[in-house]
């Protein structure tokens, strides 16, 4: 293993609209002025499609790691490893040379919903989840894997393997990679109890354990650069590269939310509500999903398509100004104001519809963009307040929710607002890039510098506790918003 004086650590955050690249010290602190970040664009040929280029992907990553280590200069030489996150769900597939034969299909596919409804029927959806805390629903690969068989034929017989995006980029860089505990429990095809693919979905897919990664964890490193690569990045072809995880499981650990007290809510292009716990519950709530941090740690919540997307649809559809969003910081609920049932991107959880769609009640003629604004806004964080409800019944000590992601700063009063609406505090870490951080620490403890019982500590920001009148009133619109969903949705 690489040996340093204080060494650092560099963070590969892949996400599904940007890729971000830093350094961190021992601490987990990020290093001033050694960040960047590149734009990932995501494609929708047709309807419900939302691929990736993997060449994309690659260059963008690679453009990243090339500007972090110029800024870094000669201290880049105190990097001792490399920590690595991505969005979960996605996937591609590639041939024997290890040349991607298909997009990445991201997790906001929804073409395959006619193949998670053929699973409904023929399979045993709850014994399904119970061992891979999955639903069947297009953002799994179980679903995706049968649409790719009956679409893309042609593709499908020429895929030696299928993996994550993050193992196909550690393949290329290192000449070797295998899947993490953590990315592959977001799978689907994953038995969480065993820590190892289900041969029983396989079976049905039709899939080998040979076409897949072989999985392995966070405290074995990949290993180091490939000689081409370690050419072109000298100073880390000494460094120790750690498996992927997924982008969920880095957000808890970077914000210190790694106990069953503490939930993580990150506001991104879609959002997720996760509480971190031990070895899989007996029995997985339905309405959730249950994913993995490592082989000691489960990861229990609820995931929305919708976020920080719908927040930028109003403000391009609309055409908000500045202004108008300044004006809708008052959280205090409203009973006769609009009402929205945020589905434009269709419903993971609680339905696990994909071809959900969005609804807006309750507009009259003095109905505005502010309005509409404010109902989207309450819409989302409503979501959020059914998912605390459920994670507090299994977790009856959560006190406190680290929220965190670019839709959090891009409405005023949304902090408070969910606190109102969850009944929980909110700590709101609105500059804290939880994943990236969250792959930091992870490195850090595989090289031993970071124990494994010491969590991060709770990042810096404002706290928010619920005003109890508002609660009330906020139940029954979630109430409300429950009546709007059966009925429109």
């Amino acid at each position: 293993m690489a040996s340093r004086a204080d060494p650092w650590v560099l963070a590969l955050d892949i996400g599904t609209s940007r890729v971000k690249c830093g350094i961190f010290d021992a601490l987990a602190q990020p290093v001033a002025g050694m960040h960047t970040q590149r734009p990932l664009r995501m494609k929708s040929p047709e309807a419900g499609a939302a691929e990736i280029d993997p060449r994309h992907m690659l260059r963008a990553c690679t453009d990243c790691v090339d500007e972090v280590l110029a800024k870094a200069d000669a201290q880049a030489s105190r990097i001792a490893a490399v920590g690595v996150c991505s969005f979960w769900h996605s996937m591609l597939g590639i041939n024997s040379r290890g040349s991607a034969v298909t997009p990445i299909y991201t997790w906001a596919e929804t073409r395959a919903w006619p193949q998670a409804e053929w699973l409904r029927s023929h399979c045993n959806e709850e014994a399904a989840h119970a061992r891979t805390g999955c639903r069947f629903h297009p953002s799994y690969w179980p679903a995706r894997l049968l649409w790719l068989r009956a679409t893309r034929s042609e593709q499908f017989g020429r895929t030696s393997m299928w993996l994550s995006p993050a193992d196909w980029l550690l393949g290329r860089w290192l000449g070797t990679s295998g899947c993490s505990v953590s990315m592959a429990s977001a799978t689907g095809i994953f038995h969480q109890q065993r820590c190892d693919w289900d041969e029983e979905l396989l079976n049905i897919l039709g899939v080998s354990k040979l076409q897949l990664s072989a999985i392995t964890d966070v405290d074995a490193p990949l290993g180091r650069l490939a000689p081409l690569w370690a050419n072109r990045w000298p100073a880390l072809a000494d460094a120790e590269w750690i498996p992927a995880i997924g982008d969920g499981a880095a957000s808890n650990v970077g914000s210190g939310c790694e106990g069953e007290d503490r939930a993580a809510l990150n506001i991104g292009t879609s959002s997720a509500l996760r509480v971190v716990t031990q070895q899989p519950p007996l029995r997985i709530p339905g309405d959730l999903w249950c994913y993995r941090l490592d082989r000691a740690h489960s990861i229990l919540g609820a995931a929305f398509s919708d976020g920080g997307q719908d927040l930028e649809w109003a403000r391009r559809v609309l055409r908000l100004t500045a202004q108008d969003r300044a004006a809708i910081g008052d959280c205090a609920p409203t009973r006769d104001a609009p009402l929205f049932a945020p589905f434009l991107a269709g419903e993971r959880s609680f339905r696990w519809r994909a071809n959900a769609k969005g609804a807006i009640v309750g507009l009259s003629i003095t109905t505005g963009a502010r309005e509409i604004l404010r109902a989207i806004r309450e819409g989302l964080a409503l979501r959020v307040a059914a998912a605390s409800r459920i994670l507090r019944a299994q977790f009856p000590n959560l006190n406190l929710v680290v929220a965190s992601g670019g839709g959090l700063a891009s409405v005023p009063g949304f902090a408070q607002l969910l606190a109102d609406a969850t009944g929980i505090s909110v700590l709101a870490a609105e500059h804290l890039e939880a994943t990236s951080r969250g792959a930091a620490v992870t490195a850090l403890r595989a090289l031993g510098i970071w124990t494994g019982a010491e969590p991060a500590p709770l990042p810096e920001g404002e706290r928010f506790e619920p005003h109890w009148d508002h609660y009330a009133d906020y139940q029954e619109r979630l109430a409300q918003q429950e009546d709007l969903i059966r009925r429109c949705t």
